[in-house]
Formats: structure tokens, sequence, C-alpha cells
């Protein structure tokens, strides 16, 4: 685990108080969950989506909870399944039902499912590269607890230029979280645990992630220096095997806040 970065995990999302290197840390768990950027790969039929956004190249005619397959298409998504769940909370920990989670990821491949992707439009033929028994992103509503739950696969790390394959983007979830009367929350979710493959290259992109990274140099010799840039608070989920599960499960609390509030 990275050093000097908040851990936002719970061991059940039905918890009350989580733990933080063995402290209880409910206060903590009560703070607004930073927000992160959207990233350029918001999928089309999502509210909050830009309209000079690019197109998926595969057309998905469902974003239900269950990522893995795709209705009307045989098999299923290629990637280690993982089953990603979470509870909605306000500021003062109260759960918030009724909330639209929506969720958007790169495949096993790193690719994602939109137009803009510089690692796929560089290909003659971009569907090509897309996984079709993949559904790329989904979206459910908080249950009467504030929970939610995606069946998805882990995502691959990815070069953010294809003319420069050192420079990647840590594997990583995209997650949008809506409701009348709060402010919106757009956030990044990371990897963490031994159940995952790749672990070690995930901590070492952790710890030059591009996007949360600080940066030295201009020009072509603009590199990652390492740190941390203190703006972005990435949130680690830790992914645990489970028993009755057929896939690691990793819990997560995001707290949003009342619209007008502070804090």
């Amino acid at each position: 685990m990275q050093r000097g970065r908040r851990k936002f995990l719970l061991s059940a999302v039905g918890g009350g108080a989580f733990l933080i290197g063995g402290r209880s840390a409910l206060a903590e768990a009560c703070s607004i969950t930073p927000e992160e950027t959207t990233g350029p790969f918001i999928p089309d039929d999502f509210p909050f989506r830009a309209e000079i956004e690019g197109f998926p190249f595969i057309i998905a005619h469902e974003r239900d909870a269950d990522l893995t397959t795709v209705a009307g298409r045989a098999g299923a998504a290629t990637g280690q399944a993982l089953n990603f769940r979470g509870k909605i909370v306000d500021e003062n920990c109260q759960p918030v039902a009724g909330a639209g989670v929506f969720l958007w990821q790169a495949d096993d491949r790193g690719h994602y499912n939109h137009s803009e992707d510089p690692n796929i439009t560089v290909h003659p033929d971009p569907a090509g590269h897309l996984d079709p028994g993949f559904q790329y992103r989904g979206a459910v509503l908080t249950d009467g607890d504030g929970r939610f739950g995606f069946r998805t696969i882990k995502p691959k790390y990815y070069p953010l230029d294809p003319m420069r394959p050192d420079y990647k983007r840590t594997a990583h979830l995209h997650i949008g979280v809506m409701k009348d009367g709060f402010e919106p929350l757009f956030t990044q979710a990371y990897f963490e645990g031994n159940v995952l493959e790749d672990i070690d290259e995930i901590r070492r992109l952790n710890r030059i992630d591009i996007l949360l990274g600080e940066w030295t140099g201009d020009g072509a010799d603009r590199r990652p220096t390492g740190r941390i840039n203190p703006v972005f608070i990435p949130l680690i989920v830790e992914y645990k095997e489970e028993r009755g599960l057929d896939a690691p499960a990793g819990d997560i609390r995001l707290s949003i806040a009342r619209a007008g509030a502070t804090g």
C-alpha cells in the first residue's frame, strides 16, 4: 500500500466504522469522498456526458449491473471477474437511497469502448480491438440502505500515448453518483490486494500515476516525479476472496454532499 495515501476500505458494506491502519475512523468515513476527473471516455448514454464527447465503437443496448455479459452476444467478457460493491451515504453517514451509480472502465487489454481512446483509434479497425462480450459500462440505483453492486472485470492499465508506451495509466474504475438534492460525485477507484494479477505492476504504476502524480520538465523531457498530486486523493479498494463468491469482492463507501452543504 502506498504510504501517504488515504485508504477508503470497508470489510463489509453494511458495517459502521471501518479501519485505517487498525484504528477506528468513523468520522473520516463521513467526510465527502474526494473528487477526481471524469476522464475523456464517458459513455454516450450517461446523463453527465458532454455533447462533444465521441461515441462508442460497439453499441450495447444495456447498461445493467453485470458488465461481464452483453445481451444477444455469445460468451462472456475476457479477464478476471470482480464483484464491486458499495454504499452511498451523505455527509452525516446516513444512507442515500435511489442514487444513480454509474461505472465505466477499460477492458482486460486497457481499451475503452470510445472513439477518442488513443490506444485503438490508430488501428484500421478499432472495433476489432474491443471485447464483444464486455459491456464497458453499467448503471444501477442504490437500494433502501444506500447499497449498490456491479459484476465486472479488472481493467488493464494502458499507455496514455501509443508513441510513449512507458507512460501508463494505472488500472482504475470510473464512478459517478447522482441524486436529486445532492452534489454530483465523480471519482476513480484503484486496486490493492493479492488476489489480483500484475499486482506488483499496479503498485508501481500507483506510485507514478500520470493523473495523480506531479510532473517535472517540459515538452519531450516531461516526466512524472513519483510524488502524489495533493489535489487528487485516490480511493484504494482492497479486493478479497470471499466464501460463496466465484470472484474477488471489493467494498467501498462513497459519501456525497447535499446540495448547498459545506464540508
